[in-house]
């Protein structure tokens, strides 16, 4: 079975201003998902970085639930480095420095809302966060 992906794009540069390279960014999921009967394992993918710009297909919820995946970069001796935390919930495609903002702590609930139904209703629990979809 065919699963739904979304494709991300970025560049990436050094301090000095220096595109990346001879490199990877990895996409690592938060926890196991499916689409439909096929189980999507929260195993990590790695994408080339050439001439600092990189394009990845990653696995996108079709049930509407949305996926957050930890990004990180990859260093020649396979260091990792954090970058951030994204949270993808819609066709795409989109660029890794827009979808990257708030970090999504561990253990946080996520919800979209649609611009009609805003603001969101009363929620005192402090790990459910809503998201306004314009």
């Amino acid at each position: 079975m065919a699963i739904t992906t979304v494709t991300v794009t970025g560049e990436l540069r050094d301090i000095a201003g220096a595109p990346q390279a001879a490199s990877a960014i990895r996409f690592a999921p938060r926890g196991w998902d499916k689409n439909g009967g096929t189980i999507i394992t929260d195993a990590p993918v790695d994408f080339k970085v050439e001439a600092g710009a990189f394009t990845a297909t990653l696995f996108q919820q079709s049930l509407g639930r949305g996926v957050i995946y930890d990004v990180s970069y990859l260093l020649r001796n396979d260091r990792a480095t954090a970058i951030g935390s994204i949270f993808i919930d819609g066709p795409g495609p989109y660029a890794l420095a827009d979808l990257l903002g708030a970090a999504v702590p561990e253990g946080v609930t996520v919800t979209m809302v649609d611009d009609a139904k805003w603001p969101p209703p009363d929620d005192p629990n402090p790990l459910h966060w809503y998201v306004r979809a314009l």
